[in-house]
C-alpha cells in the first residue's frame, strides 16, 4: 500500500505540473546572410533613332542636291552621294569617289557659270529615284575647243539614282545633252534653253499588277525591234502616240512606222541591252544599250559603216494597254561624235576643222 501511495503522489505531481513548469529548449537565432554586392552593369549606349523611311531621306537628298547646285556649292552637293559613289555620263568618262564628285562639280560650275537648275517629274520605286531635270547658264569656260563667250545654254536631262541604306547616291547615271550644248555654243540652228520648272510631278510605284502590266507592254517595244518586227513594234502603239528622242519626233502611227523604218536601216544589226527597268504609277521607265552597225543615213549624215553605241533611258506612258507617250533621253554628243559630225577638243587644243 505504501508503494502504491508514492507512486499515485508522483503521477500526481507530473499530471498537475508540479510546483514550476519546464522552461522550453533554447531557440538558436536565425542565420542572416550578408546583402550581396551591388551589382556594376556596363553603361550602355542609348539606341539610335530609327532612320527615316527611305522616300523621305531621297526627298532630303533632292532638296539638298537642289540647293546646291542652284547655289553653286560643290561641297554641299558631294554631301548628297557616299564616300565609294560613283556618277557615270553617258558617253563620258566617270567620276569616282565624293572628293572627286565635288571637284568635277566645282570645274562644271566654273565652266557654266549663272547655272539654275529645277526638278520637273521625279519617279521613286524603292531605293531607285529617276530625276528628269532642266539646266541653263551661261557658257563661260572652255570645254568644246571654244572659249565661252556668254552664251545662253541650256537643255533637259535626266538621272537614275541609286540610294544606299543611308539616304545617300551610291550610284548616279546622268543622261545630259551635250549635244545641244555644244550646237548651242557654235550657234548652230539649237533649240533655245528650255524654261526651268517651277515644281516637281512626284509620282510612287506600288508595286500593283498594273504596273507590271504596263513594264511588259514597253519591254515588247524592244524586242520588236530586236527582231526586226514592224508589225509588233507599231501594234503596241496608240492611235495618237508620240515620240521624241535623239533621232527626231513622232506624232501617230505613220511617222511611228517611218520612224521605225530609219532606225533599223540605220543599223540592221541593232540590238537593245536593258540595263534596268522600272514601273511607276502610267509610266515604264527603261535603262538600255543600243549597240549596232551604221549601215543608213542617220539625221542627214551618210552611213559610217562602224559601229556605233548608244546609252539611254526611255520614259515611256501606257495607258489602255498601248504606247501613248515615250521620249528618250541620251547624251546626244555620244552619237554625234561616232557618226563624226562632232570632236570634242581638249581645252589648249586646235578647234577640230569644219566639214565642207
Amino acid at each position: 500500500m505504501r508503494k502504491l501511495a508514492i507512486l499515485l503522489g508522483v503521477l500526481s505531481v507530473v499530471g498537475c505540473g508540479g510546483e514550476e513548469e519546464m522552461a522550453p529548449p533554447p531557440v538558436a537565432p536565425p542565420i542572416v546572410a550578408p546583402p550581396p554586392p551591388p551589382l556594376v552593369t556596363a553603361e550602355v549606349p542609348p539606341a539610335p533613332p530609327p532612320k527615316p523611311p527611305m522616300a523621305d531621306m531621297q526627298k532630303a537628298a533632292l532638296m539638298t542636291a537642289a540647293a546646291a547646285l542652284n547655289g553653286h556649292d560643290a561641297t554641299k552637293l558631294a554631301s548628297c552621294y557616299a564616300d565609294d559613289a560613283v556618277i557615270r555620263v553617258a558617253g563620258l568618262n566617270e567620276v569616282s569617289g565624293k572628293d572627286a564628285i565635288a571637284k568635277n562639280m566645282q570645274e562644271w560650275f566654273d565652266t557654266f557659270s549663272n547655272v539654275k537648275i529645277g526638278f520637273g517629274r521625279v519617279w521613286i520605286a524603292g531605293d531607285v529615284v529617276v530625276l528628269q531635270w532642266v539646266l541653263n547658264g551661261t557658257y563661260t569656260g572652255d570645254l568644246f575647243g571654244a572659249k565661252g563667250k556668254d552664251q545662253p545654254i541650256g537643255h533637259l536631262g535626266l538621272s537614275v539614282l541609286f540610294f544606299d541604306a543611308d539616304g545617300h547616291v551610291k550610284e548616279e547615271h546622268r543622261y545630259g545633252d551635250l549635244g545641244v550644248v555644244a550646237e548651242q555654243v557654235n550657234k548652230k540652228g539649237a533649240p533655245p534653253p528650255p524654261p526651268i520648272p517651277a515644281a516637281p510631278e512626284m509620282f510612287a510605284a506600288h508595286g500593283s499588277a498594273e504596273e507590271s502590266a504596263r513594264l511588259d507592254v514597253a519591254r515588247s517595244l524592244y524586242a520588236a525591234l530586236d527582231k526586226k518586227s514592224e508589225g509588233d513594234f507599231v501594234g503596241s502603239l496608240a492611235d495618237d502616240v508620240e515620240y521624241e528622242g535623239h533621232l527626231g519626233k513622232v506624232k501617230g502611227k505613220a511617222e511611228a512606222k517611218k520612224f521605225y523604218q530609219t532606225l533599223t536601216k540605220g543599223f540592221p544589226d541593232a540590238r537593245f541591252d536593258v540595263t534596268g527597268a522600272w514601273s511607276v504609277g502610267d509610266y515604264a521607265i527603261v535603262e538600255y544599250t543600243l549597240k549596232g552597225t551604221n549601215k543608213g543615213s542617220l539625221l542627214g549624215h551618210p552611213a559610217t559603216n562602224g559601229p556605233v553605241t548608244i546609252h539611254a533611258v526611255d520614259v515611256v506612258k501606257v495607258e489602255g494597254g498601248k504606247v501613248e507617250r515615250a521620249s528618250t533621253f541620251s547624251n546626244g554628243l555620244e552619237l554625234m561624235t561616232q557618226l563624226g559630225t562632232f570632236r570634242v577638243v581638249a581645252p589648249g587644243a586646235p578647234a577640230a576643222p569644219k566639214k565642207k
